[in-house]
């Protein structure tokens, strides 16, 4: 594991000292110009306790003002010296000041860094590049080839949002784009989800109005479009979360109802799920099992009105919520391919886990080795504000698992990879291509803000690990 690597500030002085000592003869000779930074060599984060500040994110996001002109010589030192001594002399005393600066400032520096400090100054401007209790959204695919991408979305303390790219054979967070066509309410509701029939990202939020908007851009874009579901249009409650998985979209009412979008190929309906929670509840949807197709029976979790964390299964338009969630199959061929092999007490559960009324819920999952099943992954904030996830892995029993400290109120956002019906097939193909989910957990990752910055988490095969900081910038 490589660690950061900064020149030292007593190296800095040296340095300066061994410029200053040359012969005066050297009248119009450049001397060695003064580097701020080695180039920090990127580390994956330890997982760290919210007070301290990872440093990783200065070496990818250059957070604190590390540029060209920090890397150009002193002023005082590059003009050209006269023979006369007390010039020499005078410039002499400038240059042991300036390194006396130079030493002092570094010490600073390195222990703001260190600390955590600085975060509110112009070259270090966390909170308009990162609003405290952001919503947070994230969605992403395979891509042939054992390649995936990712896309983050956040907003601004400024309010705008913003989109941070990874792909995984660059292994790297590309710089934020920010969106200024979006205007969106000060501390939206965000969710994401892709659309694989043509492949693009599709975001989520509200506007000052609080009514539901949408647009979508294509995997090379950063300029997005408008979406049709801001048409209808629907006004959504203050208090309601989004979340989405693709082709649904849930909400929640001001009577405590959940309400379920669907795109169908040509516009988005929606209508009322006859499930209710706690007002204000936080959401996350997730496929219900590997095979993924129509009707796409998929799960909601939420926290019921009992304050526990709470799951519901539904599907497309082809069977009744209210019959699946009753274990009653019915006699459609395809419900009995899709939902046959689910245990009962997956169809509808209650689990006994106590969630807070302000914390967030966000859920992911991945495919069993060796079934249409799924392992599921439900992550949230206790009263102690400790980070838990709750799972089922191979196994219908929850068990669960400390994590880590997140920010007071931050959210949470977990990546299920998307599948589905794939871009080769036409609306004529009555056998269309299909992407199933993963048992691989390369994908498995999720996202929070710990001391005010974005922080990765990903689950591997022996345990949780931290991935890369987001860079801000």
């Amino acid at each position: 594991m490589a660690s950061d690597r900064t020149t030292s500030p007593v190296d800095k002085q040296k340095h300066l000292s061994e410029v200053m000592s040359h012969s005066s003869e050297e009248n119009n000779q450049d001397h060695g110009h003064l580097r701020g930074h080695d180039d920090a060599a990127t580390t994956q984060p330890q997982l760290v306790p919210q007070q301290s500040q990872p440093d990783d994110l200065y070496a990818l996001g250059k957070l604190d003002g590390d540029s060209e002109k920090e890397k150009t010589g002193n002023p005082l030192l590059s003009k050209s010296r006269t023979s006369r001594r007390g010039n020499i002399l005078i410039i002499s005393i400038v240059g042991l000041i300036v390194a006396a600066g130079i030493v002092v400032g570094a010490v600073l520096g390195v222990k703001a860094r260190r600390d955590g400090a600085n975060q509110g100054n112009a070259g270090n401007d966390t909170a308009r590049l990162l609003l405290k209790g952001s919503r947070l959204a994230v969605t992403g695919r395979r891509i042939p080839g054992d390649g995936f991408n990712i896309r983050l979305f956040y907003q601004g303390g400024d309010g705008k949002i913003r989109m941070s790219a990874y792909e995984n054979t660059e292994a790297t967070w590309q710089p934020p784009v920010t969106f200024d066509s979006i205007s969106a309410r000060n501390n939206t509701p965000l969710t994401a989800a892709i659309d694989l029939s043509y492949p693009h990202f599709q975001l989520y939020y509200l506007n000052d109005s609080s009514i539901l908007e949408g647009v979508y851009l294509s995997e090379d874009d950063t300029s997005p479009r408008e979406d049709g579901i801001g048409h209808q249009p629907v006004k959504v409650d203050l208090s309601s979360a989004l979340t989405s998985y693709w082709p649904y979209l849930v909400t929640q009412d001001s009577d405590s109802n959940f309400r379920k979008f669907t795109w169908n190929g040509d516009t988005y309906t929606n209508q009322s799920m006859g499930v209710n929670g706690s007002i204000g509840s936080s959401l996350g949807l997730i496929p219900a099992i590997r095979q993924y197709r129509s009707p796409y029976p998929t799960g909601l979790f939420y926290r019921n009105s009992s304050g526990y964390l709470a799951q519901h299964l539904f599907g497309g338009d082809d069977f009744a919520d209210a019959a699946i969630n009753n274990n009653s199959i019915g006699e459609s061929n395809q419900l009995r391919v899709l939902v046959s092999m689910l245990p009962a007490n997956s169809l509808k559960a209650n689990m006994s886990i106590a969630i807070p009324e302000w914390s967030a819920i966000s859920v992911m999952t991945s495919s069993r080795k060796a079934s249409n099943l799924t392992d599921t992954y439900v992550l949230y904030q206790d009263q102690s504000h400790a980070f838990f996830v709750a799972s089922q892995v191979e196994t219908n029993s929850w068990n669960i698992t400390y994590l880590d400290i997140a920010d007071d109120g931050s959210d949470i956002a977990c990546l299920t990879e998307q599948v589905g019906v794939t871009e080769s097939a036409g609306s004529s193909n009555v056998n269309p291509d299909h992407v199933w989910l993963s048992s691989s957990t390369d994908m498995a990752r999720c996202y929070y803000q710990s001391n005010n910055w974005l922080r990765e988490i990903r689950l591997s095969p022996t345990g949780w690990d931290h991935g890369p900081a987001i860079p801000m910038v």
